[in-house]
């Protein structure tokens, strides 16, 4: 298991490129909505019957997709979660960082552990890179800024896209829809900048890490069996 990081990083990067694919098209579907319903704002409530039927249907379409694409977010965060414990366990146990704070297990755990999830998965992803890089004395390497912008963003766009999911109703507010939208929008735009520079960093440490391929494969490799001369 130790020797597929490589494989899964693309697996990996597959997925993410599917992920900006999926918050593409929510911008696409969201911007006309957002257009549409900008005149209808305030205290008084405009429900969607006096809007244009094709603008009623396209926020029932979006509104849908955006569960949809939490769907398939779910699948992609069980491949991320289980690429995130295959680097960390290859860092621990065939480069064998010293000193490491982290087990393979918490570098999961962690995402799921309210207010502990909003910085130690950053601090276990940040560890697996550094420690990959220098195994001996990785806390006194330089931070990456990338891993700074991608946590910050991630922090950022969760709030904003869970603001952009609501049940579709008839009788919903035009200023309501107008909201979402713009919540929508702005949110998939910063998702798709965080989700590039997790890419950056998945393509990093798997960079890193396929230095130590050579040296496991020189190790692993079976040694010539001295010929026996009486067999022939």
């Amino acid at each position: 298991m130790n020797y597929r990081v490589g494989n899964h990083s693309i697996l990996v990067c597959v997925l993410l490129g599917l992920d900006i694919l999926l918050h593409a098209i929510q911008i696409w579907l969201s911007v006309p909505i957002f257009f549409d319903t900008m005149d209808y704002s305030g205290t008084m409530i405009t429900p969607l019957t006096v809007l244009n039927p094709e603008t009623v249907e396209r926020i029932a379409l979006n509104l849908n997709f955006s569960y949809i694409k939490l769907s398939i977010h779910f699948i992609i965060g069980f491949i991320i979660l289980a690429w995130i414990y295959r680097a960390h366990h290859f860092t621990s146990t065939v480069i064998k960082a010293k000193n490491l704070r982290f087990t393979d297990g918490a570098c999961i755990v962690y995402f799921f552990i309210p207010f502990a999830n909003l910085f130690m998965p950053y601090r276990a992803i940040k560890e697996t890179w550094l420690a990959s890089e220098n195994p001996t004395q990785w806390q006194n390497e330089p931070t990456p800024a990338v891993l700074i912008v991608w946590w910050l963003l991630f922090l950022l766009q969760i709030p904003l896209c869970l603001l952009s999911f609501t049940v579709f109703a008839p009788d919903m507010d035009a200023a309501l829809a107008n909201g979402i939208a713009l919540f929508a929008i702005v949110g998939s735009v910063i998702a798709i900048i965080q989700t590039l520079a997790f890419v950056l960093i998945v393509l990093q440490i798997q960079n890193i890490q396929n230095k130590y391929k050579p040296k496991i494969s020189s190790q692993t490799k079976p040694k010539d069996v001295p010929k026996n001369p009486l067999v022939s």
